[in-house]
């Protein structure tokens, strides 16, 4: 071989070692999904039972100014609940008699915190008489929870004050509209709540079909250890001249990752007397069988860890141990026409 060149790439066996770190990759996503779930719960629960009571953290009427008789006036209420509770609805139960209420809700998410998240809840009146009125009051009420202490919050509201307006005769003034609810609110806390649920197993059922599919088996069948063995054997062969201690570390991990394969043994993670002494217990291998397969192994120690050489007819001859070995311990019931020759 030239001094500037470099050695031929060996060729690598097929290991389906890929398709386990697909199943693992997925067996850890599906148990960081079960986690975060877990820890999502948890909190929700714990922030049910140690949150913070129901509070108002804004109030905003609109309009603020020029109000006149008969105009829609819209009362916006912020409300922090700790998570778990939802607003039911809101209602005006202190109203002087020349202000009527037009509607409450949509009630609608404004925010979300460490524990807590906000509501927004609107209510609709409607003044029909001039002058200022301060005496104005909204109750909002609540899901049921552990602090049932509170089921409701009563809210004071900024008065307003309301001017007259020329009227033509024989006209009225024009109601708000009816405020059409969210559909937060359509939906309801318990077909919310639902509704999480099903999108959980949703996820679950995708991520658990996705690893059947990523799982080794799923796929077509990869074709069998002494096949695999025999291709590999075969490439080696076609890849010579090579180095002697390249050639045998890769004829060595050939032979190991197929007895391991095919008889079940430890053999990649072993030391050759080690090996040696699992081939001995097999009842599966024949004496020569061990006796040829102990002399490559040690002439490949011996070239790997004392840097011997190997004449070219060394290598062909241990290649065609090799070979030989595997077409030997091939099960008597495979068919023997495809094999890689």
């Amino acid at each position: 071989m030239p001094p500037n060149s470099s050695p031929p790439t060996l060729p690598s066996a097929n290991n389906p070692a890929p398709a386990g770190r697909r199943r693992r990759g997925c067996m850890i996503a599906v148990a960081g999904l079960v986690a975060f779930l877990a820890i999502l719960a948890g909190v929700a629960a714990w922030s049910a039972l140690r949150g913070p009571p129901p509070a108002v953290t804004r109030i905003a009427i609109t309009p603020e100014k020029n109000i006149h008789i008969g105009d829609p006036v819209t009362v916006e209420m912020d409300v922090r609940l700790p998570w778990g509770r939802l607003p039911r609805s809101v209602t005006v139960p202190v109203l002087p008699e020349e202000v009527q209420a037009l509607a409450g809700g949509p009630r609608r998410p404004a925010g979300l915190g460490w524990l807590v998240w906000t509501w927004r809840c609107r209510v609709v009146l409607q003044p029909l008489a001039a002058g200022r009125f301060d005496k104005l009051q909204a109750r909002v009420l609540f899901t049921p929870g552990p602090q049932t202490a509170q089921p409701a919050l009563d809210v004071t509201l900024p008065g307003i004050v309301v001017e007259p307006r020329a009227v033509k005769p024989g006209e009225t003034p024009v109601a708000a509209p009816t405020l059409r609810d969210s559909w937060w609110e359509r939906f309801g806390s318990w077909k919310l709540a639902a509704g999480l649920i099903f999108g959980a197993l949703l996820l679950w059922a995708l991520v658990s079909l996705w690893m059947r599919k990523a799982a080794p088996g799923s796929g077509p069948s990869p074709p069998p250890a002494w096949v695999r063995a025999l291709r590999d054997l075969t490439g080696l062969e076609a890849a010579l001249p090579l180095p002697a201690e390249p050639l045998f570390v890769r004829l060595t991990d050939l032979v190991r990752s197929y007895c391991e394969e095919r008889f079940g043994l430890r053999a990649t993670e072993a030391t050759t007397p080690e090996f040696m002494r699992m081939l001995r217990d097999n009842p599966l291998l024949t004496q020569p069988q061990q006796e040829r397969l102990g002399d490559m192994l040690g002439q490949a120690d011996a070239i790997k860890f004392a840097r011997g050489q190997a004449t070219p007819e060394q290598m062909i001859t241990a290649l065609a141990s090799a070979r030989r070995f595997v077409e030997e311990t091939i099960p008597a019931d495979q068919p023997r026409e495809a094999l890689p020759k």
